[in-house]
């Protein structure tokens, strides 16, 4: 797993590197994932923030305004069922799915 989450953020700094107002998302199935993302993201100069299923509705709306109106937050860690429910997320450009061992970069 730690071979797939540093190529995962090797290419969100690259994507960094080139556009530093770029916004990511990384999607994720499994919660230690999201635990050890929420680790090393700050270790690699990464302002975020995460949704999860156990977030109240404030705390998930808190988060949702916190990516679109905070220029500094570029990646928004979600949990793939959290994730796929009633949001919008028109702020990001880039998509990464972190879901499998064959995951792949979903850019947009």
């Amino acid at each position: 797993m730690t071979t797939k989450l540093d190529a995962l953020l090797a290419h969100v700094t690259r994507v960094k590197a080139g556009d530093p107002t770029s916004k990511c998302l990384i999607f994720t199935q499994f919660k230690p994932t999201l635990d050890l993302l929420c680790k090393k993201l700050p270790q690699h100069g990464f302002a975020f923030r995460t949704l999860t299923g156990d977030m109240s509705q404030h705390q998930r709306e808190e988060a949702l305004l916190s990516f679109r109106d905070d220029p500094p937050t570029t990646v928004f860690v979600l949990s793939i069922r959290a994730g796929a429910v009633g949001i919008n997320l028109t702020e990001a450009n880039h998509g990464e799915n972190n879901m499998s061992a064959s995951s792949s970069s979903l850019n947009f």
